[in-house]
């Protein structure tokens, strides 16, 4: 009795020691993790909290069961059977862990899935498997299809239970994969979260058969020490090549993270591999947070408007709000970069309210934590008279209108100088003019004596023009004269003479 009960103690004192841990980490502190690989990341943006060895090459172990599962789901949705018969063949070659279905049982469709999702059964894991291709290679084949459909390019599997074998081998990133995927089915997630499911006695076993979750992290059980309020646990078990190993899913604060765990191992009395996703869950949940990085209707900046009433500008914001998976203790003033792309740098009203006008995105560490549209805040109405205007100055810009004024103005300034010219000399030409017309009337004799007068006066005027021209030389200078001026000696008068007279005597 004394053993029982320290035995019990000891459980409930390690049920309550991760609990506490779960709770309380710490919020910078890496976690310890006891697998070989582990992958901890957000499955709406792929955010990555905690990566170790997540692209080794590992065997895929009872992580292949999800596979298995997604194809029968799949082919429930398109045939719905409603019971299966267990034959030989299918339970022929089926090792490790099993329900213990026996051949001719008759199995309702929904009992296999529980058995195989919950119980992670391998039998239940073939029986399927016959049934839905004919075959179990038949059935590996459409694995393998559905793995390079889904991206898993690093998975290969050779059966349909996960039992370690030559060839059967994939990572964890493409695990992540498989687990995303295998989520966006309902009924996959009310199974796995299951602590228990009972199938209905048959005709072969009288007492049915009691399924329990092989994760622990569902089962409410204070003994069982592993809980996790909002786990899905999608699979966890584990073979003598892959160690321990478990995937689940954690909804917490609107968000669901996604933890797998392989090549873990058992510190009796703890599984260690429901200890690493318990961390994980807590590093995450404790680390990283959704947070609101720009609102929607956050003013960016002004853009000019051209023809606007009463304004010439406009108020652009954000479309939604900007956000993402952040560290709890980042500064959102220095540590994020935002981008702003203008469809153009000036706009033309009238503008419609929430007319988009460009993107603005914003990065953390190289990583686009959102991408939205810029809109306008206001409408902008047109002013009647700029927008005439503007055609107006359109109109005179263009090239054809440009040449049409260059020959209107050209046509103009001719008609004046025509104008200028006949108000000048228009006598003159008219009288020329008449001159002319009487010559062109006289007969033809006349004209050429009229000609002959007409040189005759010509040439009269040409004489007297030169009669009065003045000789060349008598428009010439007069000589120019380098010889010095030669100085006239002045006559000294009586008086002066008188005194140089004197001088002399």
């Amino acid at each position: 009795m004394k053993k029982v009960c320290k035995i019990c103690l000891v459980v409930l004192l390690t049920a309550l020691l991760f609990d506490v841990c779960f709770l309380s980490a710490s919020a910078d502190q890496e976690p310890e993790i006891y697998g070989k690989n582990a992958l901890c990341i957000n499955m709406e943006s792929g955010k990555i909290f905690y990566e170790k060895n997540a692209g080794k090459t590992i065997a895929p172990a009872s992580f292949t069961k999800i596979m298995t599962a997604v194809l029968a789901l799949e082919y429930q949705e398109q045939y719905a059977p409603y019971t299966i018969t267990v034959t030989n063949r299918a339970l022929s070659g089926t090792v490790g862990n099993k329900i213990g279905f026996k051949e001719g049982e008759i199995l309702a469709y929904e009992d296999l899935l529980a058995a195989l999702i919950i119980a992670n059964s391998n039998d239940a894991a073939h029986i399927l498997a016959e049934e839905i291709s004919g075959s179990i290679p038949a059935f590996v084949i459409k694995m393998n299809q559905k793995a390079k459909e889904l991206g898993m390019v690093n998975t290969h599997f050779t059966n349909p239970s996960g039992v370690d074998e030559s060839g059967m081998e994939t990572t964890l990133w493409d695990m992540a994969v498989l687990a995303k995927h295998a989520y966006t089915f309902q009924e996959y997630q009310q199974l796995s979260t299951m602590s228990s499911y009972t199938i209905l006695p048959t005709e072969k076993t009288k007492k049915g058969y009691k399924l329990i979750n092989n994760n622990k992290l569902v089962i409410n059980d204070v003994m069982v020490g592993y809980y996790v309020k909002g786990a899905v646990g999608l699979n966890a078990g584990g073979t003598e090549k892959a160690g321990y190993c478990c995937i689940s899913t954690l909804q917490y604060n609107g968000l669901t993270t996604v933890a797998l765990v392989s090549g873990s191992t058992y510190i009796s009395p703890t599984y260690m591999h429901f200890k690493d996703i318990m961390a994980l869950f807590n590093y995450a949940n404790n680390n990283y947070s959704e947070i609101t990085v720009v609102k929607a209707g956050t003013i960016i900046r002004e853009i000019p408007v051209k023809q606007g009433k009463d304004t010439d500008h406009v108020i652009v914001v954000t479309e939604k709000n900007i956000g993402g998976l952040l560290p709890v203790d980042v500064n959102t003033k220095t540590n994020l970069v935002s981008e702003i792309n203008l469809n153009a740098e000036t706009l033309t009203a009238p503008i419609k309210q929430g007319t988009v006008v460009g993107t603005y995105t914003v990065t953390y560490n190289g990583e686009v934590l959102g991408h939205v549209n810029l809109i306008t805040q206001s409408a902008v109405e047109r002013s009647l008279w700029l927008f005439i205007l503007a055609i107006i100055k359109d109109i005179l810009s263009t090239g054809w209108v440009k040449g049409v004024l260059l020959g209107s103005f050209i046509l103009f300034f001719l008609y004046a100088g025509t104008i200028i010219v006949f108000a000048l000399f228009g006598k003159q030409i008219r009288e020329k003019r008449k001159e002319w017309l009487r010559f062109k009337s006289l007969p033809a004799d006349e004209q050429v004596r009229e000609k002959e007068r007409q040189r005759k006066e010509k040439d009269d005027r040409k004489r007297k023009k030169k009669k009065n021209v003045l000789p060349p030389d008598s428009h010439k200078p007069p000589p120019l004269s380098f010889s010095k001026p030669v100085k006239k000696k002045k006559k000294p008068s009586p008086q002066n003479s008188d005194l140089l007279g004197n001088r002399q005597k």
